[in-house]
């Protein structure tokens, strides 16, 4: 998810700004990853093995967390891609109106970022959306422009990051306290029906 707009704006930044990327994932169950872009020297990728003991040390150790879930649709079908300039409906490079995401984007990712004190960059996923405000509690972008400028925006000022990284931090606080009083009240709407019997068998079949 990363590949489409996150990389090509770090790949830019890095001509003037020298960057570090880590990546924090469990290398040990799924290999090492590799990546099809051969990257500025400017832009150094290091890869670190996922440890639930040790995450939050080796999230302080940044400055900002990323959390790209959108999945692009056009540049993966190149003969759609090719339809559409034919068409006449894309004349420059396509943008992917259609957003979609991977199956497993949640809101969850962005408890480790909170605890470690970083602000966070988002895409349109919902559930960041209803933590990350943007210029609030995070920044939010759908396009390597976007990408860009958020990142230049929290490289500027050490204060937005301590701002927006307390703001997110009280946000998914405030919810996590809230969440189990939440379910109790939906479970207390719900209408109260009689237990199921063996007996409802007989009449389902007949």
């Amino acid at each position: 998810c990363a590949f489409y707009q996150v990389f090509p704006a770090l790949e830019l930044l890095a001509r003037n700004i020298p960057i570090t990327l880590k990546c924090i994932y469990n290398i040990r169950a799924n290999g090492r990853a590799k990546s099809p872009f051969h990257f500025h020297p400017n832009l150094q990728v290091q890869h670190i093995q996922w440890n639930y003991m040790t995450l939050i040390d080796d999230l302080k150790k940044c400055d900002v967390g990323i959390m790209p879930n959108e999945i692009p649709l056009l540049n993966k079908n190149m003969m759609m891609q090719k339809l559409a300039v034919k068409k006449g409906w894309l004349k420059n490079e396509p943008f992917d109106h259609m957003i979609r995401f991977k199956s497993s984007c949640n809101p969850g990712r962005l408890y480790p970022f909170a605890c470690a004190g970083l602000p966070v960059i988002g895409d349109f996923c919902p559930s960041a959306s209803q933590f990350i405000s943007d210029s609030e509690s995070g920044l939010l972008a759908s396009s390597v422009h976007g990408w860009i400028d958020a990142f230049v925006r929290l490289y500027e000022s050490p204060s937005i990051r301590t701002d927006y990284a307390r703001a997110l931090y009280n946000r998914i606080q405030e919810r996590k306290d809230r969440q189990v009083y939440e379910l109790m009240h939906i479970l207390s709407q719900l209408p109260i029906c009689r237990p199921f019997s063996f007996a409802d068998l007989s009449i389902i079949r007949s």
